[in-house]
């Protein structure tokens, strides 16, 4: 017998949780169902009428849970969470599509929300690997390349991990959260027509930039260790030259290039949220001093052309 086992509070939907539970972990069962029973008004508190299922004992991988149909007392809050350890990416991004379907909404840090508001955790086997490594830079790279993003990217963490020895010629490695400049917006879109408004030449020079600029592209080679040269043209008449470099594409998840004057390295990060996507910008700069100077310019900036990127999709 399991001594110890998760008691799950819902409002009337227990049994419609239940089901989904079990469609999304393929090694689980019902048990047993309880129904109430009579039983005199004076001696019960407000619950759901008589012959309405009151428990639903169920397993999976098997762990055994019981879920209540309770009424609306309690509701569920991020204090209780369940973490699904997962050996792959696909099995990560499975599990996170899933959990999210019909509703749900992404956290942070590989957490969301199912649609009945029970707190997952959806974490890749390797991440506790990194994160206790005996080098505190390793510890570093990763917990910082983790807290950018919503769904966990194994690749990328790994590569956070070993950065400082795979790519020591790598011109920026911001290691310091004050040397950063991070931007976000959720747009009602999906992330492959997000992805797109970038990939796409014609379709990112119409809102690259911030208010009133517009562009001219001499050179766009979207693909790591391609150029994308261009020239912005101000409200004020004055052109401003632009060269970067890109260094990592994965389509519909993550842009990164490196930028030559100012210097600094953007990461674009794309994650489902709902029916739409959670874009993050963040930009690395040399040091917290010079990310400083620019913040002022960068942050509206960076507002500025959300704005314009959202006004594509109206």
């Amino acid at each position: 017998m399991q001594k110890i086992s998760p008691f799950l509070w819902f409002n009337d939907n227990a049994e419609e949780a239940v089901d989904f539970y079990l469609s999304i972990f393929k090694d689980g069962k019902i048990l047993r169902k309880t129904r109430y029973a009579e039983v005199p008004s004076e001696d019960r508190p407000p619950c759901p009428p008589v012959g309405t299922v009151m428990t639903v004992e169920f397993e999976l991988f098997g762990q055994k849970y019981t879920a209540l149909n309770g009424s609306p007392i309690f509701t569920f809050n991020e204090a209780i969470s369940f973490m699904v350890s997962c050996e792959s990416q696909e099995e990560l991004d499975r599990y996170w599509d899933a959990l999210l379907a019909d509703g749900g909404t992404p956290v942070q840090c590989g957490w969301l929300k199912d649609k009945f508001g029970v707190t997952w955790q959806v974490v890749p086997t390797v991440l506790t690997d990194l994160i206790s490594s005996p080098d505190p830079a390793v510890c570093s790279r990763v917990t910082q390349a983790m807290l950018k993003m919503m769904k966990l990217d194994i690749a990328a963490l790994q590569q956070a991990a070993h950065s400082g020895q795979t790519h020591p010629q790598s011109m920026i490695h911001t290691q310091d959260p004050a040397s950063e400049i991070i931007s976000t917006r959720v747009f009602d879109v999906s992330r492959d027509r997000l992805f797109a408004a970038f990939s796409d030449p014609q379709q990112l020079a119409q809102w690259w930039g911030p208010k009133g600029f517009t562009n001219t592209f001499d050179e766009f080679d979207f693909r790591p260790g391609g150029d994308w040269k261009f020239t912005m043209h101000g409200p004020d008449g004055k052109d401003y030259a632009n060269h970067t470099r890109f260094i990592e594409i994965v389509p519909a998840e993550r842009i990164v290039y490196e930028h030559v004057a100012p210097h600094f390295r953007m990461t674009i990060t794309l994650a489902d949220a709902g029916a739409g996507t959670h874009m993050i910008w963040c930009m690395g700069f040399e040091s917290a001093e010079v990310c400083e100077r620019f913040k002022p310019i960068c942050i509206p900036a960076n507002e500025e052309n959300f704005d314009r990127l959202a006004a594509q999709f109206s």
